[in-house]
C-alpha cells in the first residue's frame, strides 16, 4: 500500500512540475540578436518549449539558435546557455552559476532512491521510504574559451579533484597550492570560493 501512494505522490508531483514549468516566464535571446518575451522550459537536453502568451499552444526552439534562456522564478533569475566541451564531440546546456574571467556552469539533476529492507535504511529515514538527492555536474569556462571543461560532480569528482583542479589552476600558484593542501586550503566542496578566489587574486 505504501509504494502505491508513493507512486501515485510522484506521479501527481510530477504533474504538478509540469504545469508549473510551462508558466514560468522566459526570455530567449537568439545568435542573431531578437529576444523573446514569454513563459517556457527546457525540453530534454537541448530543445526549448516557448510561448508568448499563456493562450497560444508552444512552440519548440533548437537551444543551438539560441545565446541564452532566462527562466525568471519570484526570487531568482537562472540563465542558460550551451557549450562545447573541451576534448569531446558534444555540446551541453548548462546553468550560469558563476560569471566572470572564470565562470562557473552546472547541471542538476535529481531522483529518488527507495530503500531495500535487505540492504538496510538511510539514517534518518523510515523503513520503505528512501530518500532524495541531487547530483551537480560542474564545468569552468575561461572568458578567452568558446568551450568548457568538465570538472566532475558532486559529491565525487571524476577522477582525482587535488590532481585535476590543481593542474588547472597551476597559473595561479597560491590557489594551486592551497587546493594540493586541502586540509589547509580548498576542497571539492569548497568549488565556489575557488573561483571566486581566482576572479579577484589571480592575474
Amino acid at each position: 500500500m505504501q509504494k502505491i501512494e508513493l507512486f501515485l505522490f510522484s506521479i501527481l508531483f510530477c504533474s504538478a512540475s509540469m504545469v508549473f514549468a510551462q508558466r514560468t516566464e522566459a526570455v530567449i535571446k537568439f545568435k542573431d540578436g531578437t529576444k523573446k518575451l514569454g513563459y517556457g522550459k527546457l525540453l530534454g537536453k537541448h530543445r526549448i518549449a516557448f510561448r508568448e502568451n499563456l493562450k497560444e499552444k508552444a512552440v519548440e526552439y533548437n537551444f543551438a539558435d539560441c545565446e541564452y534562456l532566462d527562466l525568471i522564478y519570484k526570487h531568482e533569475r537562472e540563465r542558460f546557455r550551451q557549450f562545447p566541451v573541451q576534448n569531446e564531440d558534444y555540446s551541453v546546456v548548462l546553468k550560469e552559476h558563476i560569471y566572470g574571467t572564470l565562470s562557473l556552469y552546472l547541471t542538476s539533476s535529481s531522483g529518488y532512491a527507495p530503500t531495500a529492507g535487505n540492504f538496510g535504511t538511510a539514517a534518518g529515514m523510515m523503513p520503505g521510504l528512501g530518500v532524495s538527492y541531487t547530483v551537480n555536474d560542474y564545468y569552468l569556462k575561461k572568458n578567452t574559451s568558446d568551450s568548457v571543461i568538465h570538472m566532475g560532480s558532486n559529491p565525487i569528482f571524476k577522477g582525482k579533484f587535488k590532481v585535476k583542479a590543481a593542474e588547472f589552476f597551476k597559473k595561479c600558484p597560491i590557489l594551486s597550492y592551497r587546493i594540493k593542501n586541502a586540509k589547509k586550503g580548498y576542497r571539492k566542496r569548497d568549488i565556489d570560493n575557488i573561483i571566486k578566489y581566482y576572479n579577484t587574486k589571480c592575474p
